[in-house]
């Protein structure tokens, strides 16, 4: 079985699930017996069979289908976790520079709040993470 098949949510996160391949790449070369298959819900018959039922429940739709749309509803919750992924990392890539200029003005200040700084010193800990 594949790991990810597996895997908690928060190893997917942080892809966690892939260290001891990661780990026997180290230590030497990774052959084809090596690697995983693919899990059964990504192989392309899966998939196809994904995109045939949408696309066979549009026969009520006259003439005019879209690819796109067609993969969007069959993807729908790959396309959305996705879409929500990125927000979060790009949120933190915007969010970072305005942290560390928070720091530096609270470390040049003539009086520090020490929970403040803990404060900014952890979410530009949390924005680097994303």
């Amino acid at each position: 079985a594949h790991p990810l098949e597996t895997a908690n949510p928060v190893s997917r996160l942080l892809v966690l699930w892939l260290l001891p391949l990661l780990r026997l790449g180290t230590q030497r070369p990774l052959e084809a017996w090596d690697v995983w298959d693919l899990p059964l819900t990504s192989k392309p018959s899966a998939l196809v069979y994904r995109v045939v039922q949408v696309w066979g429940g549009d026969r009520a739709i006259p003439k005019r289908r879209s690819l796109g749309s067609c993969l969007l509803r069959a993807f729908r919750w790959e396309v959305t976790a996705v879409f929500a992924r990125d927000a979060v990392c790009f949120t933190g890539l915007f969010t970072v520079p305005l942290l560390v200029s928070q720091i530096i003005s609270s470390v040049q200040a003539v009086q520090n709040d020490t929970w403040r700084d803990a404060g900014l010193i952890l979410s530009l800990w949390i924005a680097a993470a994303v």
